[in-house]
């Protein structure tokens, strides 16, 4: 007996994806590229460790929709990571998954022309394009894998994935409840929470979201606070989060792609380059001489 009559009625296509190990072997990954990434999460382990008294700055656009932007800011942030170097490592926010969005664009990889193609085979293969090209600048990357619906072997086939887990994990606080949660009182219950399931006092604090009532000029309040906090003592703080672009603020996606405004957000609003500048230097300034002591 046949069942077409009862299987996938509204489904129209089934488009196949490429499989992990055909888009690696399209977009190889170049040993400078590889050192790129081996270095920036040794880097960051031995932060997470306190075998490195810098802190980190995960810094970058809300999403990337624009690889050309993109690129633009990963030059002048690799620029600006070598001026700040001995006191704050940076690493560049590179988002391509926007699936908490109940309406509008869903991100790079799901809708890379953004025009509701849902092209997710070519988006895949753009994403991984960019990684490796800011990766060939020296410049370290942090994303999330968002979809938990796409575990797949490098052949392709559905898998179950199993885990030992990951040593390095930390608390990133982003604030909720309509408030934020960065204050004194909040990281010092994280700090018991933490004593209480016997883990490292790892805390990350994003600048952005409800820590900042998605208002993107009030982040640097926001990082100034941090910094304060670690200058009075506080030694559980080890990064930060701060949503940037080339320019301020965010935009909507008009019909014509062509009017999109160069290095400016089309999801979260963002702080503009001259104001990551600031903030990041700033910082610098005021924790050189302090870090190192959170050591002894």
């Amino acid at each position: 007996m046949t069942t077409h009559h009862i299987e996938n009625i509204n489904v129209t296509a089934f488009d196949e994806m490429p499989t992990p190990e055909e888009i690696h072997a399209r977009l190889p990954l170049s040993e400078k590229a590889a050192k790129t990434v081996t270095h920036g999460r040794h880097l960051l382990r031995n932060i997470l460790d306190r075998k490195d008294h810098r802190m980190f700055v995960v810094v970058g656009p809300c999403s990337i929709h624009d690889p050309v932007a993109g690129l633009d800011y990963a030059r002048r942030l690799k620029k600006l990571s070598e001026e700040v170097g001995d006191t704050l490592q940076l690493i560049m926010r590179v988002y391509f998954e926007k699936p908490r969005t109940t309406v509008g664009w869903k991100g790079y990889i799901n809708d890379p022309f953004m025009d509701d193609s849902f092209r997710i085979d070519i988006g895949m293969a753009k994403a991984r394009e960019f990684l490796l090209q800011v990766a060939e600048i020296g410049m370290p990357t942090g994303t999330e894998a968002l979809d938990p619906n796409a575990p797949l072997t490098n052949q392709g086939r559905v898998a179950v994935v199993r885990t030992k887990g990951n040593g390095y994990g930390h608390i990133v606080l982003r604030g909720g409840d309509g408030r934020p949660n960065y204050d004194t009182v909040s990281v010092a219950m994280v700090e018991q929470a933490l004593d209480k399931a016997k883990l490292p006092h790892n805390i990350v604090v994003d600048c952005s979201h409800a820590n900042s009532f998605k208002k993107p000029e009030l982040q640097p309040l926001v990082m100034a606070d941090i910094v304060n906090q670690v200058r009075l003592g506080n030694k559980s703080l080890v990064g930060v989060m701060i949503e940037s672009n080339i320019e301020a603020g965010n935009q909507s996606i008009p019909a014509d792609l062509s009017q999109l405004k160069y290095g400016c957000s089309v999801t979260d609003g963002c702080v503009d380059w001259a104001t990551t500048e600031k903030m990041i230097r700033d910082a610098a300034i005021l924790l050189r001489d302090v870090l190192p002591e959170r050591l002894s």
